[in-house]
């Protein structure tokens, strides 16, 4: 795949994959926002907020703080209404053929979805659209619950209607360094079947493996490939694993409304832009996916875009923090403080840990280099190697960059 940049913002790409809509243009407005598409056509606009007004096909409604309320209000044009909560998080996205509702624990992850129901319902409240495990009994819709360590999902359920009782659906992952490293399904009281997924390079799924009992005792599941923005260019557009686009990021697309859940905010591949604004107000523009660049940028927690590549991440270190460490004399070490910084603003700590590693690569830093120049730290670090111990694997190298970042950090508060 070729891809061409003009000030940042991605013109072209080239999937050289045989597909229809092989090559494909964008020009942007001066705020980022797309302004044409080869494939999607003319007709885009915007306000003076960057809320997207028109598209092709459609017509947009927000509220005052930013949200999407509507896509083309009437329901015989393939609408969608939005409902949000007090902290703008979407409650219920439900079109003219599917929709849901959704719940959230106290630091804004999803825990619970409901399904099975459309525009044509009057209401999208609790009682009106009940699933199962609530104290409503007389309706049971579809339900998914989602379990998490931190804030990477490890497990979820997905509950309906049999013939004589309730089926569940049971999905559990293993997280290693890459996110998930294998996938145990479970139907009722079933045989588990596992699965290992195979990313690409931007970290999509692009497929499972499977272990099988002859020749060539594997076998190829949930084959998939993708366009730039996300969305599926081959294979299945629904069903599982529901862990495709950023896949490794643990990113979940919803098949009720083709829209990805990235914890904050809820993104449309096919437009490339969110359905709410950023809440951290991050760039120039609170609405767009990556900058606008989709290729070198990734948005962990959707709520800031932060780059895939060595060099990416040193620009992104100088620009956002490199003030915090004028007049440090080693230019590693300023690359290393401000990337502390860099770290301790992010809430995840799987972003901390790829943060902190961008890091060491970008300025360069050596066990050789520690040892001449910062000793005491080299043997701080060797400290925490060990106490890393309880860890598995690279997870000790994890810890001890995560350490170094944090250390780093209060040591540019001592300088300056």
């Amino acid at each position: 795949m070729d891809q061409v940049l003009e000030s940042a913002l991605i013109s072209e790409v080239d999937y050289n994959d045989g597909l229809p809509n092989e090559y494909q243009t964008w020009t942007y407005d001066a705020a980022g926002n797309r302004a044409t598409d080869s494939v999607q056509g003319s007709g885009w606009s915007y306000d003076n907020l960057n809320r997207i007004l028109t598209s092709p096909g459609y017509v947009y409604e927000h509220d005052i703080l930013g949200n999407r309320t509507w896509r083309n209000r009437q329901v015989s044009t393939g609408g969608v209404k939005y409902e949000w909560d007090e902290l703008n998080r979407a409650t219920s996205i439900v079109g003219t053929v599917s929709g849901a509702r959704y719940e959230y624990r106290a630091d804004g992850m999803r825990t619970d979805k409901v399904e099975g129901f459309n525009l044509s319902w009057e209401w999208t409240d609790k009682t009106h659209t009940s699933g199962y495990y609530d104290e409503i009994q007389g309706q049971n819709l579809p339900t998914s619950r989602y379990y998490y360590d931190g804030q990477m999902m490890v497990e979820d359920d997905y509950t309906v209607e049999g013939q004589y009782e309730p089926v569940v659906t049971v999905m559990r992952y293993g997280i290693g360094a890459r996110g998930i490293d294998f996938m145990d399904k479970r139907v009722d009281d079933g045989p588990e079947t596992k699965g290992y997924p195979i990313y690409d390079g931007h970290g999509n799924m692009i497929a499972t493996l499977a272990q099988a009992q002859s020749s060539p005792y594997y076998s190829l599941a949930d084959l998939r490939s993708y366009d730039v923005w996300g969305s599926v260019r081959s294979g299945s557009t629904t069903g599982d694993p529901k862990q495709r686009y950023c896949a490794n990021l643990g990113h979940v697309q919803d098949d009720e409304s083709g829209l990805i859940y990235m914890r904050a905010r809820y993104y449309e591949p096919w437009c490339g832009r969110f359905v709410s604004e950023d809440s951290l107000k991050a760039g120039f523009n609170w609405y767009i996916y990556a900058q606008s660049n989709p290729i070198r940028f990734v948005d962990v927690s959707g709520q800031e875009p932060l780059p895939e590549d060595v060099q990416g991440w040193f620009e992104w270190i100088l620009k956002k923090y490199g003030d915090y460490t004028d007049g440090m004399s080693d230019p590693r070490i300023k690359i290393l403080a401000a990337g502390a910084s860099a770290c301790t603003s992010l809430t995840s700590i799987a972003a901390r840990v790829d943060t902190a590693s961008n890091i060491m690569t970008a300025a360069g830093l050596t066990s050789t280099w520690i040892a001449t120049s910062m000793p005491w730290l080299g043997a701080l670090l060797l400290s925490l190697g060990a106490v890393g111990r309880i860890a598995a694997g690279g997870m000790r190298i994890a810890a001890a960059l995560l350490a170094l970042a944090t250390i780093l950090a209060v040591l540019t508060t001592d300088v300056e």
